[in-house]
């Protein structure tokens, strides 16, 4: 085999982390999961996010959910709703978002 050209240049590792957060509210529980890519530099950036409705602790569909507050509260409150939710958990995870959190990945990473 021919010896080849190609060099080694950089090598990166990242990782990613699901951080969940609820909120009891009055007739429903919701979930907020995060997705959180942390880069090899320890930055937290959230990617995504996914909210999810719990009725006595039981797991409830998007559509029947979205379709019974939209029906509440009016056309459109669900979408307002949940990226409220969102915001807020959002807004959460950066205030909680510690130096052993960074720490940790780094010292994984190296």
């Amino acid at each position: 085999m021919a010896k080849s050209k190609m060099k080694f240049e950089r090598e990166q590792v990242d990782a990613w982390a699901s951080v969940v957060f609820k909120k009891k509210e009055a007739l429903w529980t919701a979930e907020v999961d995060l997705r959180v890519y942390i880069n090899c530099k320890g930055e937290p950036c959230i990617e995504d996010a996914n909210v999810e409705f719990e009725i006595d602790d039981k797991v409830v569909r998007y559509s029947g959910f979205k379709e019974f507050y939209d029906k509440m509260f009016g056309e459109g409150e669900y979408n307002k709703y949940t990226s409220d939710l969102v915001d807020e958990a959002e807004v959460l995870y950066k205030a909680q978002s510690t130096e052993y959190q960074i720490n940790s990945v780094k010292k994984i990473q190296s």
